[in-house]
C-alpha cells in the first residue's frame, strides 16, 4: 500500500533486507504493516483524509484520585554560630549541621 511517511523508521519486508523510510516521502509499505504503523503515527495511506481524534478529559472517581501530600511546615535555618538547623515554627528541632544540604536532608527525620 502506498503511504506517506510521517515519522522516519526502518523496516524489513522479508526479514533479511532493510529499508529506510524518511519522513515526508512516499513508500510502498506491505499491507500487513500499515494498520500498526498508522495507529502509532508513522504513516498515512495515500488518499486517506487526515482526521484529528477527539480529545476527551476523563477524570478519576473520587475514591481513585491521588491524595495530597502532607504539608511539612519545617524549614532550614542558620544559627548564630554558623551551624544549620531544622526549624519548625521558629524553634530548632534538630542538632546543628555543618551545611545547609545536610540540614535539608534531615528535615524529615527531625
Amino acid at each position: 500500500m502506498r503511504c506517506i511517511i510521517l515519522r522516519s523508521f526502518s523496516y524489513s519486508t522479508t526479514g533479511l533486507d532493510q529499508h529506510w523510510a524518511s519522513s515526508g516521502t512516499e513508500h510502498e509499505i506491505p499491507d500487513g504493516m500499515v494498520p500498526g504503523l498508522e495507529r502509532e503515527g508513522y504513516v498515512r495511506p495515500v488518499g486517506k483524509a487526515v482526521v484529528s481524534p477527539e480529545r476527551k478529559v476523563i477524570t478519576a472517581a473520587p475514591e481513585n484520585q491521588a491524595m495530597t501530600a502532607p504539608q511539612n511546615k519545617r524549614s532550614v535555618g542558620k544559627g548564630p554560630k554558623g551551624l544549620w538547623f531544622v526549624m519548625q515554627d521558629g524553634a530548632r528541632v534538630s542538632r546543628g549541621f555543618n551545611s545547609a544540604e545536610a540540614a535539608q536532608a534531615a528535615i524529615y527525620d527531625a
